[in-house]
């Protein structure tokens, strides 16, 4: 998990599937338990904790900037979505942060 993960879609709770644009969703997970995020044209910084059995809690409301981005409200749609993940697994790597109420979001290790 200690990496960092651009988004390649995120799918809300009873929602169609929604792809990412490329490279402008990131996720850069510390070994120190903060989270760096970019939501499109918006910085982004929050906790977390993950747990070596795929238990995922990232500590929220997440602080952003207040820019308007091309994608609105996707960049808030992700940031609700990853709030709200409470389970993380990662195969082949793809790496799946998940929850019953927020959806599923998928990323891809950045080279």
């Amino acid at each position: 998990l200690q990496d960092t993960w651009t988004v390649v879609s995120l799918q809300e709770a009873g929602n169609a599937v929604t792809p990412a644009p490329d490279g402008r969703f990131v996720a850069d997970f510390g070994e120190d338990g903060d989270l760096y995020i970019q939501a499109d044209c918006n910085v982004c910084s929050a906790a977390y904790r993950a747990g070596d059995d795929g238990v995922l809690e990232v500590v929220g409301p997440i602080p952003c900037t207040l820019a308007f981005c091309s994608s609105a409200p996707l960049d808030t749609r992700f940031l609700q979505a990853l709030e709200g993940a409470r389970s993380w697994s990662i195969d082949e790597g793809t790496l799946r942060l998940s929850s019953p109420d927020s959806g599923v979001i998928l990323l891809q290790r950045r080279d």
